[in-house]
């Protein structure tokens, strides 16, 4: 649980006097005397431990006393000295044994969970008969009880291991605990189990204060590995600690230990404060056995793992550190990282900033530098500036896919997939993505790998996986952070998913969102969210509100770049907005717009294209037969793309374009083309789109 979200810890508080006396009653099988139940409540503050610990004590006092089928109390008991806390009931139990017993349960003490007998005997100098003998008292005085492993021994209640240890000083609880160690030691055949190398490892660590505490770096190491390899960061990260405070000073082994006391530090999201001083100090250590570059190439790595966990302030923060060891002369991708991540930062920040990457000379520069970095070098979900088609295709090409467990783990070629409209590959990388997530227990990534496939198949006509994804995304919602992009990008895909499959959104849906704009992990994507605003208002009638955000849309389009996040699809919604509304204005800016930076670079994107959107433009310019030829280029790429979903709407676009143009009614092409629409309807997700098409069929039957 503490891998995947905060617990809530309840503290539990004691029994009121009421409850200590329906209790009593219930094991008594009669009335109990309330003055008694008041009083021991007061006594064991309602502990029910201590409630019956102090009764087994009373008895063994003979201060209570089953009489004439009843309790009775043998005086007063407010006079007998009734213990005032449990430690003096378990010192009166323990008191009664040997001494040779009180030494063994001494050295038992000192283990977390059960103790081995031999083990414990041999570190208080006890010769087999005598442990067993020392052992038969105490399970007689039901102090320790036998666990089901051969000759191991456990408390029967924490307490009693509480109270043995506080009675021996520091001085001996020390040496006990690496003479434990030292036994333990002697016992191993070969290597130890994952149990008894986490027992080597914290005796060894709370006899640190000896000399040789190292010898104990190879369980607690041991302990680090095993944990890893449940994915059981917060158990790793402990380890980790342990075995970095036993190394001895200059000890070679500390950078490596350090590097993955970071990762674990960053998985466990221990609290930013805490994960920022691990990797400083990492950093630092890095620095001077390897020099600055490693370091900060140690730092921009971790930048993006910690990427995986939602929590983009914290990435920012992480990156920053980076930047101390920044030489200004790197151009490679430790700088790509560091300065996209500082780029993103500062558009959060812009108080003017519009909700999308904008084409300036800082984010040009950074493009660049990009191009120039082999991008196998480079990680699939650092702000990639792919511009166009052949660039996708040519960073996919060289992308190395690294899945090894230690691998970052934004290294895979989403980016690429998406510009290169490959759905099939990118539902398929998405999936492994989303089962290596799962596995490790990042439940932001396995969200937004959930989401990001749900828009591929809803594309690809894949409905009923589409929403198992989502339904499947819904139910880890909870357990991340509301504000995180993962959610964010979750809505988007139910957004996504209606608008394909046919369904009319009311602008007071889309409004709904406008709380995450002043996110940072979302503000990125809201230019898309406006865009979508304003044609909803289009499909709704409300011409003014929908042209009123549709020019400041298309403002910020002209500054914006083709590589942008969004950037297609915004165009696609503006181009939407004039062709419901049957306006032109702005049209020549938008047209250039969508030509230079997505038509003629081919950039793709799942639930539209540019093609398709051009086809409006010229239709409503009356360039009918370039329309037409806009259309089928559109229906020829989305075949290729698989995309059965979009070819339902690009032949109802036309056919409503046909309609459009036929003054006397007689559209046949439009016949034509909302058949084959509603064949495209079989599935049932695609049932909205049935009212609609026989609307335009009634609309031919019946022209106005």
């Amino acid at each position: 649980m503490q891998r995947e979200t905060e617990p809530a810890r309840i503290v539990l508080t004691g029994l009121d006097a009421t409850a200590v006396n329906a209790l009593l009653t219930r094991l008594a099988e009669h009335e109990v005397p309330e003055e008694l139940s008041t009083l021991l409540a007061a006594e064991t503050e309602g502990n029910p431990f201590f409630l019956r610990e102090t009764l087994l004590h009373l008895i063994e006092e003979g201060r209570l006393r089953f009489e004439g089928g009843q309790w009775t109390v043998g005086d007063d008991l407010s006079q007998l000295g009734v213990p005032a806390g449990i430690r003096d009931v378990i010192g009166r139990r323990l008191s009664r044994l040997g001494d040779a017993a009180n030494r063994l349960l001494a050295a038992g003490a000192l283990f977390e969970v059960s103790f081995p007998l031999p083990v414990a005997a041999e570190v208080v100098g006890l010769d087999d008969d005598e442990a067993l003998d020392a052992i038969d008292q105490a399970l007689e005085a039901r102090i320790v009880r036998a666990t089901e492993e051969f000759d191991h021994y456990a408390f029967t209640h924490a307490l009693f291991r509480h109270a043995l240890v506080e009675e021996l000083n520091p001085s001996r609880q020390v040496r006990m605990h690496r003479a434990i160690a030292t036994a333990l030691e002697q016992q191993l055949r070969g290597e130890p189990a994952p149990a008894t190398a986490a027992a080597l490892a914290r005796h060894y660590h709370r006899s640190a204060a000896l000399p040789n505490a190292e010898q104990g770096v190879p369980y607690a190491v041991a302990v680090a590995d095993d944990a890893g390899r449940r994915y059981a960061k917060h158990e790793e990260y402990a380890a980790l600690l342990v075995a970095l405070e036993l190394l001895a000073e200059g000890d070679d082994r500390s950078v490596e230990l350090r590097r993955r006391l970071a990762d674990a530090a960053v998985f466990t999201q221990i609290g930013a404060e805490e994960v920022l001083r691990v990797v400083e100090t990492t950093a630092r250590e890095i620095e001077a056995a390897q020099g600055a570059d490693a370091a900060c190439d140690f730092v921009a790595d971790l930048a993006m793992t910690s990427a995986s966990f939602g929590d983009i302030r914290l990435v920012w923060r992480v990156g920053a550190l980076g930047r101390r060891w920044l030489r200004p002369d790197r151009r490679d991708a430790t700088y790509v990282v560091l300065r996209a991540l500082e780029l993103m930062q500062c558009n959060f920040e812009d108080p003017d900033n519009p909700g999308i990457p904008l084409d300036t000379p800082e984010s040009r520069d950074l493009g660049e530098t990009m191009r120039r970095v082999p991008p196998a070098e480079l990680a699939g979900a650092i702000w990639l500036q792919l511009g166009s088609r052949s660039e996708a295709q040519r960073s996919y090409e060289s992308f190395v896919v690294d899945r090894s467990v230690d691998a970052m783990w934004s290294r895979w070629p989403i980016t690429q997939l998406w510009v290169l409209g490959a759905h099939r590959e990118l539902v398929a990388e998405l999936s492994l993505m989303h089962d290596s997530a799962l596995e490790r227990g990042v439940l932001p990534l396995v969200v937004f790998s959930l989401a990001m496939q749900a828009r591929a198949l809803t594309v690809l006509g894949e409905h009923d996986a589409c929403d198992a994804a989502i339904d499947e995304g819904m139910a880890l919602v909870p357990r991340i952070a509301d504000t995180s992009n993962a959610t964010f990008q979750l809505i988007a895909a139910v957004f996504l998913r209606r608008l394909v499959r046919g369904e009319l959104l009311a602008s007071a849906e889309i409004e709904g969102l406008s709380a995450s704009e002043d996110q940072p992990e979302t503000r990125w994507a809201f230019l898309a969210v406006r865009a979508s605003g304003g044609l909803t208002f289009a499909m709704e009638g409300r011409a003014d509100q929908a042209m009123a955000l549709y020019r400041d849309c298309l403002v910020i389009a002209d500054r914006v770049a083709g590589w942008a996040q969004n950037y297609p699809l915004i165009l696609s919604y503006l181009a939407r907005i004039l062709w419901t509304l049957e306006s032109t204005e702005g049209l020549e800016d938008l047209e250039r717009n969508l030509r230079e930076k997505v038509v003629e670079p081919d950039v793709r994107y799942p639930e539209v294209d540019g093609r398709w959107s051009l086809a409006h433009l010229c239709a409503l310019t009356g360039r009918i037969d370039e329309a037409r030829t806009w259309f089928e280029q559109a229906r020829r790429v989305l075949t290729e793309q698989e995309s059965a979903a979009l070819l339902v709407a690009v032949d109802f676009d036309e056919a409503e374009m046909e309609i459009r143009l036929a003054a006397d009614g007689d559209a046949p092409r439009a016949r034509t083309l909302l058949a084959r629409a509603r064949a495209g309807c079989s599935h049932p997700a695609m049932a909205p789109w049935l009212p609609r098409i026989d609307a335009l069929e009634t609309r031919l039957a019946h022209p106005s």
